[in-house]
């Protein structure tokens, strides 16, 4: 899949440098190297400069794209090869989702090239599927969200060293896990983003998170960043952990589920912190903070969605960074 992504890249960069004017009706196109009903698919970028894909369907099929934002499919008739071919053609229809189209368009491809319904359902059916992250991907992402991505790509890329293959299955936040990260042995790491000046408090949001009892073993790490336009964004911190041999589709289905979608644009150039210091500390019976099994029984009853700050200096001193490089060493 990732070698079609970068060949339909490819293609789309070489139509955008070979672009002009050219009639409303008409469209730059290149083939791809995938066909359908005998004849190629097709890329292509029309005159206003959105994309296109252009897949043969051998018959008028229509699909309704309606209450889609992003995209839409209609049946279109072009010349192709001297005859008058029968083509859907899916447009995106917002330029800053682009790299995120190429990504639909390789899914479609991949999947055409062994269908299980006929070709109007399979482009129906991709397009439905990928319905939440191109709403996702063309929504603004908050700042609290940018954030918690920020410490979260970093602590995975701390424990990704060893074996990054395996430390991408630990990040369990995304997935509406207790803890942020958890390792086969239950050792949890719960890790909190501040980007205050003092970096002396983070806001805990349960009862769980800092409840030793749940786990074997657990930390709290505590990410301190500045914003800094030179800083790297979302993307480039993907890219390095991609770099590293994390799994590619398993890093950016849990980085949608997290808020962001790769390559969407939607952080608006809001996503450049760097990164001042990663403090953990143990969290133990002593450790400061609520936590519900050491609530008397029923004392919880009816309370819901708890949230305090935890002073930082509350907690004594942080591990040392030898004894830090241990704890995630170990993972």
């Amino acid at each position: 899949m990732r070698e079609a992504e970068m060949e339909i890249s490819e293609h789309f960069v070489l139509l955008s440098s070979g672009a002009k004017e050219f009639a409303a009706t008409q469209f730059l196109t290149r083939e791809l190297d995938a066909s359908v009903n005998g004849n190629r698919i097709l890329i292509g970028l029309d005159p206003e400069g959105l994309r296109h894909l252009f897949v043969p369907s051998g018959e008028f099929e229509t699909i309704d794209t309606n209450d889609y934002k992003s995209m839409t499919v209609k049946q279109r008739e072009l010349v192709y090869n001297d005859h008058l071919v029968n083509f859907l053609d899916l447009k995106c229809t917002d330029k800053k989702l682009n790299l995120v189209f190429e990504r639909l368009v390789a899914d479609i491809v991949d999947r055409l090239s062994h269908p299980k319904s006929s070709v109007g359902a399979t482009v129906a059916q991709t397009v439905e599927d990928w319905r939440d992250l191109l709403e996702q991907a063309g929504t603004p992402i908050p700042r609290e969200t940018i954030l918690g991505l920020v410490g979260e790509l970093t602590l995975l890329q701390m424990v990704s060293d060893n074996d990054p293959v395996e430390a991408i299955d630990y990040w369990h936040g995304p997935s509406g896990g207790v803890h942020d990260f958890v390792s086969p042995s239950n050792h949890a790491i719960e890790v909190k983003t501040t980007s205050s000046a003092e970096g002396d408090a983070v806001q805990i949001t349960s009862l769980d998170q800092l409840d030793p009892s749940l786990t074997t073993k657990l930390h709290l790490a505590v990410v301190h960043v500045r914003k800094d336009p030179s800083a790297p964004s979302l993307d480039e911190r993907i890219e390095s952990l991609l770099a590293l041999g994390t799994p590619r589709k398993k890093l950016l289905d849990l980085a949608a589920k997290a808020g962001y979608v790769f390559e969407s644009g939607s952080a608006e150039g809001e996503d450049r912190y760097a990164v001042r210091s990663t403090r953990l500390w143990e969290v133990q019976n002593e450790f400061p903070g609520l936590r519900r099994s050491a609530l008397t029984s029923g004392a919880d009853k009816g309370v819901s969605r708890v949230r305090y700050l935890l002073s930082l200096s509350a907690c004594g001193d942080p591990l040392s960074e030898n004894e830090t490089d241990q704890v995630l060493d170990g993972w």
